[in-house]
């Protein structure tokens, strides 16, 4: 597959937004938007959710989430919805075992700035998590925009970070597959 880094803590980050897998969320019984073998569906319980929730997810970057991106990166939730995602979605779609960046790290700048949410707070966990070091990071997220990629790009190298923008209607693509992979060295 290519050069795997030994030691897991000098593999970069992959900073995961839950959409990097979803297809659709949808109430069950719902018309689907997409009829696909390559998609799996999952509902999930009330015990959970308000209600139930019917996901489509794409079994193909489950699959590459579980074995390239586990052996090549420290992958972390960053995700608005918080331990829900590892507790209870990546099981029943079948994902790896990844742990949510801690948002308690960033607590003390949202105090500050109570009017910002959504993204920004993703950025100051982004910062707050790489602080000072060298670390390499990539991060997938359907809400990445043109000013959150150039904030990026303004305080870390390229060499450091990759942005990979998700298409709202869909989960990561086989040409981001390469490009993440291309980022730490592998091909595949």
């Amino acid at each position: 597959m290519g050069r795997l880094r030994p030691d897991l803590y000098q593999n970069p980050i992959l900073f995961l937004d839950d959409d990097a897998v979803v297809v659709e969320r949808r109430r069950p019984g719902s018309k689907p938007l997409v009829d696909d073998l390559k998609f799996g569906t999952v509902t999930l319980g009330v015990e959970v959710l308000s209600e139930p929730l019917e996901i489509v997810y794409s079994k193909r970057a489950v699959e590459f989430l579980n074995v390239v991106a586990d052996a090549l990166f420290r992958v972390r939730w960053l995700t608005g919805l918080g331990e829900w995602v590892p507790e209870v979605f990546a099981p029943a779609v079948g994902l790896n075992q990844f742990a949510s960046v801690p948002a308690h790290e960033c607590e003390r700048t949202a105090d500050l700035h109570p009017s910002r949410t959504g993204q920004w707070f993703k950025e100051q966990l982004v910062d707050v998590t790489i602080a000072g070091s060298a670390t390499q990071f990539v991060w997938v997220d359907d809400q990445l925009t043109s000013g959150t990629i150039s904030r990026l790009a303004s305080r870390f190298t390229a060499s450091q970070h990759l942005a990979v923008p998700l298409d709202p209607s869909g989960p990561l693509t086989e040409v981001q597959f390469v490009k993440i992979a291309e980022f730490c060295g592998v091909s595949i």
